[in-house]
């Protein structure tokens, strides 16, 4: 598992990869989804790690610390960006998207969420943020992922999730903007639509285990009613989905949410060692991406809108020391 001074993006950050094997195309990338994940995850599980590994957490969450003002918002506020924000970092080692403004993105939700939550802000400082979030809402008033001015209004069900997290996490009182972000939630579970159309549920996720995985998180931690009446049909997509898959990092991922759903049955257990060696280094897992990037979804164009979801226009992101933090997860809770 590289971190920063080996790939060349500083101590504290680790490593990620985005590529396109249709384009031939592959490049280091310096983006802080990866780390912000990592820290997110390993603080969730520390409590049940022998105390020699809580201190290794501990270390790498303060090293991560460190870096994380490089994506803060570049004139000052506090929210996040997915790179780096003074200068702008998009496309990092990149020869062409780098130079061009348009691909640059704007602050997000997602990792304004993980970054919060790591670092822990002060209730004055989570009431702004609320406050910052009201204000970038869609005539429906539910909450957008961009904070950006010119970027369209859309739903993530994955990045509202750690967003919700947040919320919950902090005891933040709900008002009816939160009523109807957990409702749109809801309606994409009971309509299918997390199964039958990923892309359009989770434009960033993408993928059917990783958004049952991102709702059994949210709903394993905090009982909320209306998300709550979903659990059957979500345990019944995700035991299905188990027996269909081939790809063994999402099979860990639905082996999780089913943990989580309560079911304790080891016909959902992992055999790692066709996943990880002897030395923890992932094996055969080149066809899982934790995040994606469609390059044509902004547009409102109906024909480029309806290419965006093609795996020929988007972008897909590795961070290996993600993946690893999932196998953890996924090994602390299913052999303890």
């Amino acid at each position: 598992m590289q971190t920063g001074p080996a790939s060349g993006q500083g101590e504290g950050l680790f490593l990620s990869v985005r590529e396109n094997k249709n384009w031939f195309y592959k490049r280091a990338d310096d983006s802080v989804f990866g780390t912000a994940s990592v820290v997110f995850l390993l603080n969730e599980i520390r409590e049940l790690l022998p105390v020699n590994q809580q201190n290794i957490i501990s270390s790498v969450a303060e090293k991560a610390k460190q870096v994380y003002v490089r994506y803060r918002n570049k004139d000052g506020l506090e929210t996040y960006n997915f790179w780096k924000t003074k200068p702008s970092g998009h496309f990092p080692y990149g020869y062409i998207f780098r130079h061009m403004d348009h691909f640059r993105l704007p602050d997000d939700i997602d990792d304004t969420a993980l970054i919060y939550m790591n670092l822990g802000h002060s209730e004055e400082q989570n009431l702004w943020l609320k406050e910052k979030l009201e204000k970038h809402t869609g005539p429906d008033r539910i909450y957008s992922t961009w904070f950006g001015k010119n970027m369209p209004h859309e739903q993530d069900i994955c990045a509202l999730c750690h967003l919700m997290y947040w919320i919950f996490r902090n005891g933040i009182p709900l008002n009816q903007t939160d009523e109807n972000t957990l409702q749109w939630m809801k309606n994409r579970i009971v309509s299918n639509e997390i199964i039958t159309h990923p892309f359009k549920t989770a434009r960033h996720y993408a993928t059917p285990p990783l958004i049952i995985y991102h709702l059994a998180r949210l709903m394993f931690k905090f009982h909320i009613p209306v998300l709550a009446e979903t659990r059957t049909y979500l345990i019944a997509a995700a035991k299905e989905l188990f027996e269909k898959e081939k790809l063994l990092m999402n099979k860990v991922l639905i082996s999780t949410a089913l943990w989580k759903f309560g079911v304790r049955d080891k016909k959902y257990d992992i055999s790692y060692e066709y996943l990880i060696d002897a030395e923890w280094n992932l094996k055969g897992q080149s066809k899982f991406y934790s995040f994606i990037g469609a390059l044509l979804g902004p547009y409102d164009h109906l024909l480029l809108k309806s290419m965006a979801g093609s795996p020929l226009t988007r972008i897909n992101w590795k961070c290996e020391a993600h993946e690893l933090a999932l196998c953890l997860e996924n090994m602390v809770l299913t052999k303890s």
